[in-house]
Order: structure tokens, then C-alpha cells, then sequence
């Protein structure tokens, strides 16, 4: 790096998850939902660009932004 700095602060984040389920009966529930719904994304990694980076490969959550599902659960 030109500046000569080799570490990079990383700024907090918030992520807003939702799900809503439903129980047709005592043995199938059916869920849908969404984790990071406002498609946030961290900070890009400034050191890491040179190696095809644009996030750091050790942040403590996903870096693709938001994810959609819906899952079938059952009992027995």
C-alpha cells in the first residue's frame, strides 16, 4: 500500500432478517423469509484488491447481500 498502512478498520453493521411461518397442520410447517433484507453489504477491502478481492475473506457474515428461501419442514 502506498500509505504504508497494512491494517484496515472495518465499519458495525446491521442486518434485518424476516420470517413468517405457517402450520396447515401439526406435522408440516411452512416458512418464508429473507436474511439481510436491506441488501447491505460490509465495507470493501481497500488491502485486498490486488489479489481479486473485494471483501475481506475474513468477515463474520456473507458477502453476497440478500437471500430469500422458502423451507418445508416435517414431523414424524
Amino acid at each position: 500500500n502506498a500509505t504504508g498502512d497494512i491494517f484496515q478498520d472495518f465499519g458495525a453493521m446491521t442486518f434485518f432478517d424476516l420470517a413468517l411461518s405457517y402450520a396447515p397442520s401439526e406435522f408440516v410447517t411452512i416458512r418464508i423469509g429473507a436474511e439481510n433484507v436491506l441488501d447491505s453489504y460490509p465495507d470493501e477491502a481497500v488491502f485486498q484488491a490486488s489479489r481479486g478481492l473485494v471483501y475481506s475473506r475474513n468477515s463474520p457474515y456473507d458477502t453476497n447481500g440478500a437471500m430469500y428461501y422458502l423451507r418445508l419442514d416435517t414431523s414424524f
